[in-house]
C-alpha cells in the first residue's frame, strides 16, 4: 500500500507515523488506522514489546499486539536504547518520513523525542503542518 493510498474514512489520505511501543501510543495510532489514515509503525529490530505480551496462539504474535496493531504498516528502525543512541542514519531516514507525514503519535515517555533529537521544534522545522501527539501510559 502506497503511503496515503485510498482506505476510506474520515482520516482518508493522511499518513501517521506511529513510535509507539505501549498501550497508549498503539491504541491512539490503531484508532487513526481504523478511521482510515495509512499508518506507519516504526518498530526496534527486536518487534514491539507488544508482540510478546500477553496470550497469543502458538507461533502468532500476542492477541493484544494483533488488536492493537491491525491495519498499520510496519518498518524497521534502531532508534536506539538508553546508552546507546540511533544511528545517524537512522536519525535521518525518520526525519524524512516525518517530513513527509501528516501527522506523529509517540509514547516514547517524558524527553523521549528530544533525547533522538526530534523535538517538536526540530520536526516543525522539516514539516510546518506537521501534528505531533505525545501520549503516555
Amino acid at each position: 500500500m502506497a503511503l496515503g493510498a485510498s482506505r476510506g474514512g474520515p482520516l482518508e489520505g493522511l499518513v501517521v507515523v506511529e513510535l509507539a511501543g505501549t498501550l497508549a501510543g498503539e491504541l491512539a495510532g490503531g484508532l487513526c488506522a481504523d478511521l482510515g489514515a495509512t499508518v506507519v509503525k516504526v518498530e526496534p529490530p527486536a518487534g514491539s514489546p507488544t508482540r510478546r505480551l500477553g496470550p497469543a496462539l502458538p507461533g502468532e504474535d500476542s492477541l493484544y499486539f494483533q488488536s492493537e496493531n491491525r491495519g498499520k504498516l510496519s518498518v524497521c528502525a534502531d532508534l536506539g536504547a538508553g546508552a546507546a543512541p540511533a544511528h545517524p542514519a537512522v536519525l535521518r531516514w525518520i526525519r524524512r518520513l516525518l517530513a513527509q507525514a501528516d501527522a506523529v503519535v509517540e509514547d516514547l515517555g517524558p524527553g523521549g523525542l528530544e533525547a533522538l533529537g526530534l523535538a517538536p521544534a526540530a520536526l516543525e522545522a522539516d514539516n510546518a503542518q506537521l501534528c505531533v501527539l505525545r501520549i503516555s501510559p
